[in-house]
């Protein structure tokens, strides 16, 4: 679409990262680099033993350079101001705008991960890491177990403690290293089923949080056919769906023929 906005990021050797923000067909587009800082620190674990390996990234900026207010924000993975912990913990990024309100984010797959909010660059952070927790339950339908469900998670800070799984033999399902953090456990409903289909959780560091069950019923079966308002004649090929009305059916699912 052409009135859609998307922001443009430059960043360069000594100097500090520059965002320009306009719609399609923007004919010319100037970023302004800004003066530059660094944050850089030192990534821990639990009982604060230096973390090998540990991927520190800014995903979140905000500035004011020339007089003007100055956001950025992308996901994890695309944020070109990161770094990687040497074999001591310590990581460094450079191309920091000076005197921006950051959000770092350092995570290691597999373990857990850490966001830490500051006013201002630092250069003198300690950043602890904590295991993250597991999460389980089962899926039933009519009490019985339900194998072969497409169940999901995802954490509340962006691209870490995310991933998918299926229902085992006896409807079981298990994810490990969540969080810590709030986090979304959301089932892919079945077609011919229907069911509240996600479930928000708190995830502690090295906890477990059992029993995140869901029960599917049969759906009902709603037919009618599609006509034109004029003429009253069918019309063909038009896709139909149907979700429950009301506020209170936010987490609920249909799957619709």
């Amino acid at each position: 679409r052409k009135d859609t906005l998307f922001q443009v990021w430059a960043v360069a050797e000594g100097h500090g990262l520059g965002v320009a923000r306009g719609a399609v067909d923007w004919p010319d587009v100037t970023i302004r680099l800004t003066e530059p800082a660094s944050i850089a620190g030192i990534a821990t674990d639990a009982d604060g033993n230096p973390l090998r390996g540990a991927r520190a990234v800014v995903f979140r900026l905000d500035y004011q350079h020339q007089a003007r207010a100055v956001y950025f924000y992308t996901r994890v993975a695309d944020s070109p101001l990161c770094d990687t912990t040497d074999g001591e913990g310590r990581f460094r990024i450079d191309g920091i705008p000076k005197e921006a309100r950051s959000t770092l984010f350092v995570h290691v797959q597999g373990y857990g991960y850490a966001t830490v909010r500051m006013d201002q660059p630092q250069r003198d952070l300690r950043v602890g890491v904590l295991r993250g927790g597991t999460v389980s339950g089962r899926v039933l339908h009519g009490g019985r177990p339900l194998p072969g469900v497409r169940i999901s998670a995802r954490g509340g800070e962006p691209h870490f403690g995310s991933g998918e799984t299926t229902t085992g033999p006896d409807g079981t399902y298990e994810f490990r290293n969540i969080g810590p953090d709030w986090c979304t456990i959301e089932l892919d409903v079945p077609e011919g089923l229907t069911a509240v289909y996600f479930h928000r959780v708190e995830v502690e560091s090295e906890a477990t949080v059992g029993n995140v069950d869901f029960e599917l019923t049969d759906g009902a079966v709603v037919r009618g056919t599609v006509r034109y308002k004029g003429t009253g004649e069918a019309v063909p090929g038009v896709r139909v769906g149907a979700t429950p009305a009301g506020p209170s059916f936010s987490g609920f699912a249909l799957s619709v023929e």
